[in-house]
């Protein structure tokens, strides 16, 4: 599950929406579900760098295949030029890259 570390959120599935409401928060995919307590979600375990890892790798997944992939199909057919479309890719590589040592690299 796309967890946001910080509140503990988890989400089956990415989508805007929920990467909007937690922007500037550190994801993962963690596969424990959070425990609901009185002072709010936590996870049974620390997230590890490779769960960390593999939330950013979904998350670049999902905007190439939701936003850049649509826009290189319109590049073929000559209604947007190559510039916007590899624009848009360095935009997700910048914001949405990985340090490795388990934050976010800031843009």
């Amino acid at each position: 599950m796309l967890t946001a570390l910080q509140s503990g959120a988890q989400y089956p599935s990415i989508s805007d929406d929920i990467l909007a409401h937690h922007k500037g928060e550190t994801f993962a995919w963690i596969a424990a579900t959070a425990v609901f307590g009185e002072e709010g979600p936590t996870l049974p375990v620390e997230a590890t760098q490779e769960q960390i890892a593999d939330g950013y790798r979904r998350i670049r997944q999902y905007l190439f295949t939701s936003k850049t992939d649509p826009m290189f199909f319109k590049v073929q057919r000559g209604e947007i030029e190559m510039s916007e479309y590899l624009d848009a890719v360095d935009s997700i590589k910048n914001e949405w890259a990985w340090r490795g040592d388990g934050t976010p690299r800031d843009p």
